[in-house]
C-alpha cells in the first residue's frame, strides 16, 4: 500500500491558519508552529498526535484519544457550552474564553 504524505506549510508572511473541524487519524500529525494562531472554528477530534508551539483556538468541542502536546505554544477555548475531553494528555498553558466548559473522562 502506498502513503501519500502530505505536508501544508504557511509562509513566513503568513498570519493565521483556519480550519472549520480538524479531524485526525491515529497517523495524523498536526504540528503548530510558533508565533501561529491556528484557529478551528468548531470541532477538534484528535485520534493522532498534535504538536502546539503556537496559538491553537478552538470555538468547538475537543476530543482526545490521540496524544497532545503543548510543548510552549497556547490552548484556548473560545465558545459556548464547549465539550472538553482531555484524554490521557497533559496540558500548561490553557485559557477558557467560553461560556461553559464541560469536562468529559
Amino acid at each position: 500500500m502506498k502513503r501519500i504524505l502530505l505536508t501544508i506549510s504557511l509562509a513566513w508572511f503568513a498570519i493565521v491558519a483556519n480550519a472549520q473541524n480538524l479531524l485526525t487519524n491515529s497517523d495524523g500529525l498536526v504540528a503548530v508552529d510558533e508565533g501561529i494562531p491556528f484557529i478551528v472554528e468548531g470541532g477538534i477530534f484528535n485520534s493522532g498526535t498534535i504538536l502546539n508551539e503556537g496559538d491553537l483556538r478552538l470555538s468547538g468541542d475537543w476530543s482526545n484519544s490521540g496524544v497532545y502536546s503543548s510543548i510552549s505554544g497556547t490552548f484556548t477555548m473560545n465558545g459556548e457550552n464547549q465539550l472538553f475531553d482531555p484524554g490521557t494528555s497533559s496540558y500548561s498553558n490553557i485559557a477558557i474564553n467560553s461560556s461553559g466548559v464541560v469536562v468529559v473522562n
